[in-house]
């Protein structure tokens, strides 16, 4: 398993911000993503997240307050393949096998 750089567990930078309203976040994500990644349905809840540049996961359509903060394995990310998301726990990258990149949207 690919481990993060340096071997050392990934900080999250923007997990805490908070915004006034939602056009307020909209805006911000927005200007912050990197990438959107869509996933293909295989009937998982979660079908995109947005990226920023670093890995760090910004926002995800469904449980964001679990996934936003977490860290994807950008040299993995291609068509067809399943995400790899940090652990902190095993400190490592590990696949989720129902999160297959259908499509990647660079902002």
């Amino acid at each position: 398993m690919k481990t993060a750089t340096n071997n050392v567990n990934p900080i999250p930078q923007f997990k805490t911000k908070m915004f006034q309203n939602e056009r307020e976040f909209k805006k911000w994500l927005t200007k912050t993503a990197y990438q959107v990644i869509t996933f293909k349905d295989l009937g998982q809840d979660m079908q995109s997240i947005y990226v920023h540049s670093t890995g760090e996961i910004l926002h995800c359509d469904f449980h964001s307050a679990l996934y936003a903060g977490k860290f994807i394995n950008t040299e993995h990310v291609k068509i067809d393949q399943e995400i790899e998301i940090w652990d902190d726990e095993k400190t490592a990258f590990i696949p989720y096998r129902k999160l297959i990149v259908e499509q990647i949207n660079i902002i």
